[in-house]
């Protein structure tokens, strides 16, 4: 099997920051949905919260209907954050084993570029 070229090392980094980018693509549109769940859950648990508390004190009618509405849009806001919440602390850092890769390739090539100039400095 023969050496891998410099273009083939090029194009195998390049695959891999791609690949990467598309996960990161995925996991931030997923964040992106949930949070507007979250948003959108929580707001609608907080305006049935509001009419619940107007209904307890003014008068008894009704109560349980609101409440029944404010664990209705309260239940999926809650899922839906800790959902978030779960999504954004496992995730690992963006980019990680490009990251890794081009540092690698880094002291590789810093290790070559030494023994390039010891070469031209002997005598």
């Amino acid at each position: 099997m023969s050496d891998p070229t410099l273009g083939q090392a090029v194009q195998t980094r390049i695959n891999l920051a791609a690949l990467e980018f598309e996960l990161e693509r995925t996991r931030l549109q997923r964040g992106l949905w949930l949070g507007i769940a979250l948003v959108v859950c929580s707001a609608f648990a907080l305006l049935a919260l509001q009419a619940l508390l107007v209904v307890l004190l003014w008068d008894r009618a009704g109560a349980w209907t609101l409440g029944a509405l404010t664990a209705a849009w309260g239940l999926p806001a809650l899922l839906s954050g800790l959902s978030w919440w779960r999504l954004n602390a496992s995730g690992p850092a963006p980019f990680a084993q490009t990251a890794a890769v081009l540092r690698d390739d880094a002291i590789g090539l810093g290790g070559l570029w030494k023994g390039l100039q010891r070469k031209e400095q002997q005598p």
